[in-house]
């Protein structure tokens, strides 16, 4: 299974809102240091979502989380060769309950946009 396959495969899975992913998935994307964050993140913990934030993305990165009446959106951007570079990939989730599962999704379709760029 490739990275991006086991993003793909994960970014379905997250969206929706199954949690029967394999431990395996998560490894191949993110590491084998980040399965529990990204299950905790799924869950609902902001820190956890954070700390996925930092570990998957690095230091040349910002998030955003906005909430309106109803719902709220959760916006990552990076930039993986630095900001002189000029290679931007971001990624946006919606929510209603649950800004941590949003962040998380963002966050996948962030690195999906990443690794769909460098083919």
């Amino acid at each position: 299974m490739t990275r991006l396959t086991a993003l793909k495969e994960l970014a379905d899975k997250v969206d929706a809102g199954k949690d029967k992913w394999s431990m395996y998935e998560v490894e191949v994307a993110f590491g084998k240091e980040y399965q529990i964050t990204f299950l905790k993140a799924y869950s609902g913990s902001l820190d956890a979502a954070l700390r996925l934030h930092n570990g998957a993305l690095g230091t040349m990165s910002q998030y955003s989380i906005v909430t309106e009446l109803t719902c709220g959106k959760v916006a990552v951007v990076f930039w993986p060769k630095g900001l002189s570079c000029g290679e931007e990939c971001s990624g946006t989730a919606w929510f209603h309950d649950n800004p941590a599962r949003a962040w998380l999704m963002a966050i996948v379709r962030a690195k999906i946009a990443e690794l769909e760029a460098n083919k």
